[in-house]
């Protein structure tokens, strides 16, 4: 059980962590801002078609953080209820990674954090041609 315990103020010590904190948060901005400007040069740069896999708010950040949608033909993703419907938000629909199969050169900006590698290869099963960044 927890035992109730009186500590004199005087013996009270706050440790201010604002410095390490903002340290950390500009760290974190900096790395989404870099992310996002190598996405949008290979965006700009692509041959093929641009999709953008997850109609979830990983999506929604990258947009609202930058990444430009006016070449992204679509979303792609896995839950059928999703299919159809929009990305809140946005303009663009969502669809099942099968309509890459006939796809030349598209190009997947994939964001799954530890599903990275095994929605990759779902992806690679459907089109070989399919690029990652």
């Amino acid at each position: 059980s927890f035992k109730k315990q009186e500590i004199p103020i005087d013996e009270v010590k706050l440790i201010n962590h604002y410095e390490d904190n903002a340290r950390l948060f500009t760290k974190n901005l900096d790395h989404h801002r870099e992310l996002i400007n190598y996405l949008n040069k290979i965006i700009d740069k692509a041959a093929g078609n641009v999709f953008l896999f997850g109609g979830h708010a990983i999506s929604q950040f990258l947009l609202a953080f930058g990444l430009n949608p006016n070449k992204i033909t679509s979303i792609i993703d896995n839950d059928p209820a999703k299919w159809g419907k929009r990305l809140s938000g946005t303009n663009l629909r969502i669809f099942p990674p099968d309509i890459l199969r006939d796809e030349e050169s598209p190009v997947v900006i994939l964001r799954a954090g530890t599903f990275q590698a095994e929605i990759s290869d779902q992806l690679k099963s459907i089109n070989q041609a399919i690029v990652i960044p």
